[in-house]
């Protein structure tokens, strides 16, 4: 039995996508088509579309990221488009040479990753500050020898957008690096420096003396990861004090930091958003009313990871009386809390 098909009208809206183009064969065989989309009128409103769907991994958009790199190829408009819409560089070794070119077709960059760069610091660094018109917010120098000082005064001087700094795990990091960032980046919102943890304990004061130089100069300061730094109770106590703006505090491996002490000095920035905390693995002295007193005190609190902590369901309780609005909670090898807890926090705070 056959049916017929035109005794049935529908309506089907069909979506395709075109691959790359990968050779000059299938340029030709595709010409009339390539030929009428670049004659397309692309808007300049397609800038204000996701971007991430033209340089993300996500399996989900591939194909329409290759379809938009395959137009770009035939469309003038649409590739100056598509270059207002990067806005990191990574550089490495090889891309050192092609710099002035890419800051030129690339001209709302915002974020510089020198990780991978294994050249000389300094000099990439004054070459960067020949281009002012750059409005760099964003700087990560992580996995690098040393910090490059001359080469960061001077871009400090030439580009003063930056709002945000990333040194961790530098090998020879030391407080000098500290006073030098707080000189020249008075501005900064987020500070990053995890530290190796090889610290010598001869020279504890001196990171002391530049953590302070740090809390008093950024007054803009907004996050911080001072994970593995020798900071002690009165240092932390400085640090939320004089940062008024300070939402979201990182420090694992913070040995130095004592029960009582983060629980007074909490207590000093009460628009505490998320806090990331750890001791020695594992700590005992912890699981105290005092302490439980002052997390619950964060009444805008929304992330809390604790790792190694010895904590019990009263803390998990307090939270739970106090509805706060939790979005994300980590308790990363923690011990003595139970089922219980869990389930009475889970109950009240929606948000998780």
């Amino acid at each position: 039995m056959v049916s017929d098909s035109s005794s049935t009208t529908m309506t089907t809206t069909i979506a395709t996508f075109y691959p790359p183009l990968d050779s000059s064969k299938d340029i030709k065989r595709k010409r009339n088509y390539l030929y009428k989309v670049s004659r397309v009128m692309i808007s300049p409103i397609f800038s204000e579309k996701p971007t991430h769907i033209l340089y993300d991994v996500n399996p989900q958009t591939h194909n329409i990221r290759r379809y938009l790199n395959s137009l770009s190829l035939v469309s003038k408009q649409f590739l100056s488009i598509t270059n207002r819409l990067r806005f990191s560089l990574a550089v490495r070794n090889p891309t050192h040479p092609l710099l002035g070119r890419l800051f030129k077709r690339f001209s709302n960059l915002t974020s510089l990753d020198l990780t991978s760069f294994d050249g000389d610091l300094d000099t990439l660094l004054y070459e960067i500050s020949n281009f002012p018109s750059l409005n760099i917010t964003s700087l990560d120098l992580s996995y690098q020898p040393t910090i490059p000082a001359n080469g960061l005064q001077t871009f400090s001087q030439m580009i003063t957008t930056l709002t945000s700094l990333t040194c961790s795990y530098i090998v020879n990091f030391n407080s000098s690096h500290m006073f030098l960032i707080a000189e020249c980046f008075p501005m900064l919102e987020e500070l990053n420096i995890v530290h190796t943890s090889c610290y010598d304990n001869k020279n504890y004061t001196s990171y002391c003396d530049g953590v302070e130089a740090l809390s008093l100069a950024l007054f803009k300061l907004r996050k911080v990861n001072l994970s593995r730094f020798p900071i002690n109770n009165q240092l932390l106590f400085h640090l939320f004090k004089n940062c008024k703006l300070l939402q979201d505090v990182i420090m694992f491996c913070c040995d130095q930091i004592t029960s009582a002490g983060i629980a007074y000095t909490l207590r000093e920035r009460p628009t505490l958003r998320s806090l990331s905390f750890s001791s020695s693995p594992i700590s005992l002295e912890f699981a105290t009313s005092q302490f439980y007193d002052s997390m619950v005190s964060l009444k805008d609190l929304t992330c809390l990871r604790l790792r190694f902590l010895n904590i019990s369901d009263d803390l998990l309780y307090s939270i739970a009386r106090e509805s706060l609005p939790l979005t994300r909670l980590v308790l990363g090898f923690c011990t003595c809390y139970s089922y219980a807890g869990i389930f009475c926090l889970l109950s009240k705070c929606q948000g998780l």
